[in-house]
């Protein structure tokens, strides 16, 4: 947990893996949290919220592309020739990602695979989906 909501600001403790935290607010990319008598920020990758999307703790997306717009999201998704699934992110943003989730191995695999295949952008990276707020599309 950070004092301020910026990566160089000092540490004031450190949480363990899964200790529930309560949300205040949203500064950027930086959640307002507190943890029993502190109150500090942490930013929104290092926070799994549950009422989310996302599936089991483990499980895994592979994130090929993100917008900034749903205009350019379904023009993209409508084109791509494998089956995606697109999120609204907690920065505003669409996070767009192959259909399902995997194991952290398989995911990983599966992307450097299509990667080499270049099938999916090089820039595409396995993520726990924990900003992802909601499903906006695809079959």
């Amino acid at each position: 947990m950070k004092l301020r909501p910026e990566a160089k600001s000092t540490d004031m403790t450190s949480l363990r893996n899964g200790q529930p935290v309560q949300i205040l607010g949203s500064i950027e990319r930086w959640y307002q949290v507190r943890s029993g008598t502190m109150t500090g920020y942490m930013h929104h990758t290092w926070i799994f919220v549950d009422q989310y999307v996302t599936g089991p703790f483990e499980a895994r997306y592979i994130q090929i592309k993100s917008f900034d717009n749903l205009a350019d999201l379904e023009a993209f998704v409508r084109s791509f020739p494998i089956k995606l699934s697109a999120y609204r992110a907690s920065n505003g943003w669409y996070a767009v990602t192959l259909a399902g989730t995997y194991d952290r191995n398989s995911a990983i695999e599966i992307t450097r695979r299509l990667k080499a295949e270049r099938s999916i952008p090089q820039d595409s990276y396995v993520t726990y989906g924990n900003t992802y707020m909601q499903r906006v599309c695809c079959n």
